[in-house]
């Protein structure tokens, strides 16, 4: 586990309320062992609590890492407002990852809203590793939906109010 003093990269939003936030971090990706596994981040250098917020890692591309954040209060409202250059703590990587399953399963991966983001990387795991698989994701609404439905690929999205989403390209 690693304090590091990042650079963010990107912090886009990507749906209704709901973030992705790159950072450069070369030492916590090369300990980064696998999707399920998290980080903490400092909000801001006067933050008052103890605990740092944890965030499940979405992805890691060489030294990158990126987060998926919904706005919930005034820490991640506060999230929503840095800037590429800004600076940001984080601590990490922090947990487990998935379980391995053997060759003869086909794994089906489930998850919904930015709870999404270890199950993305999980699913970026099983596309490297030519891992054939489904997986369903699930939204509050379609405004908060950020993956394109396509059963062809075998990627099912669904809402809390009935609707199965489907965009334009």
């Amino acid at each position: 586990m690693i304090i590091e003093k990042t650079v963010i990269l990107s912090n886009n939003q990507i749906a209704d309320n709901i973030w992705e936030m790159k950072f450069e971090s070369p030492q916590i990706s090369q300990e980064y062992i696998g999707a399920g596994q998290f980080i903490n981040i400092l909000p801001n250098d006067d933050w008052g609590h103890p605990l740092r917020r944890p965030m499940s890692i979405a992805s890691v591309q060489n030294s990158n890492i990126s987060i998926i954040y919904k706005i919930f209060g005034d820490v991640t409202e506060s999230l929503s407002k840095k800037n590429p250059g800004d600076t940001a703590e984080l601590l990490g990587p922090i947990g487990n990852t998935f379980t391995k399953w053997d060759s003869d399963v086909f794994p089906i991966l489930i998850g919904g809203g930015v709870g999404l983001a270890p199950i993305l990387n999980l699913k970026s795991q099983c596309d490297s590793a030519d891992i054939d698989y489904a997986i369903i994701i699930g939204a509050r609404n379609s405004s908060e939906q950020f993956i394109d439905h396509d059963p062809k690929n075998k990627i099912y999205l669904s809402t809390d109010d009935g609707v199965w989403v489907k965009r334009a390209p």
